[in-house]
């Protein structure tokens, strides 16, 4: 892998899901409002939204100013698989997607991933920002969905 830089961690994050809670509460309004978590995986090639405050290349400083936003197509569970074989492949509680030279990036973990206003996936860990044949891997929230509702309440 010369010349490239992995932007993941040694051992890739199984069970990688947050939970919090604010301590100033807010009030929801139209443009801020609870999203609903996804009960099935969603299908390959389904197009999907991912918000963050990325970089817009690998070795881009500082992050932007703007939330970011980038269309996606979930990948082949296999094809993701096979492209991460050396690093063990990927889990039931992962799910990958990508477009070519325009992925999550460095400042995304965390963020969302959205299927028709429906949380499907957390960003997670993938190796560069734009690397061919390398898409996002992302947690699945259809397997870690009990997690979340059982630490947050939401449904």
């Amino acid at each position: 892998m010369r010349g490239k830089t992995s932007v993941f961690p040694a051992e890739p994050l199984n069970n990688f899901s947050v939970t919090f809670q604010v301590s100033i509460p807010f009030t929801y309004e139209p443009e801020v409002q609870p999203i609903s978590l996804t009960f099935t995986e969603p299908v390959a090639g389904s197009l999907a939204v991912v918000t963050g405050w990325r970089k817009l290349k690998h070795g881009d400083w500082p992050l932007r100013n703007e939330l970011q936003a980038v269309d996606v197509y979930i990948s082949p569970r296999e094809e993701c698989d096979n492209a991460y074989a050396v690093y063990d492949g990927i889990t039931d509680n992962m799910i990958c997607a990508a477009v070519p030279e325009n992925n999550a990036c460095n400042g995304d973990s965390g963020g969302p991933v959205v299927i028709e206003g429906t949380l499907v996936g957390i960003v997670s860990w993938g190796i560069g920002c734009t690397e061919a044949g390398y898409p996002t891997v992302y947690s699945n929230i259809a397997t870690l969905r009990s997690f979340v509702t059982e630490n947050t309440g939401v449904q």
